[in-house]
């Protein structure tokens, strides 16, 4: 009787395995396990006086004396000083975008106002 050679015995090996993993993989897949769980959220549309107090505000804000402030205009700033902020696309870093109220210093934002 003939003996296996090496190259014969991987191939077997690589075979065996091979249908090992895709039946697995077959029947794993058909019961769920293997599925991706995704949590979706639907998120309601609101309109523009919802957001007229902003979430993160305190909710004694007017009793401690706090205003909220008026968004800033749509028109670009000619006021102030001219300054260039590089700054990295960090969230920690929005606070600044927010109060230049975007890229263009606008009128009415609180980096116009200083």
């Amino acid at each position: 009787m003939a003996r296996l050679t090496t190259v014969s015995k991987l191939l077997i090996t690589v075979g065996i395995v091979t249908v090992v993993f895709f039946g697995a993989k077959y029947l794993l897949g058909n019961s769920g396990l293997l599925e991706k769980k995704v949590h979706v959220v639907d998120l309601e549309k609101t309109d523009a006086t919802t957001n007229d107090i902003l979430s993160s505000a305190p909710k004694n804000y007017e009793s401690v004396g706090l205003k909220q402030l008026a968004l800033p205009s749509d028109k670009t700033s000619t006021s102030g000083t001219r300054m260039t902020y590089l700054g990295m696309g960090w969230n920690g870093q929005t606070a600044i975008s927010y109060a230049n109220g975007g890229p263009k210093t606008k009128e009415g934002s609180l980096m116009a106002a200083s």
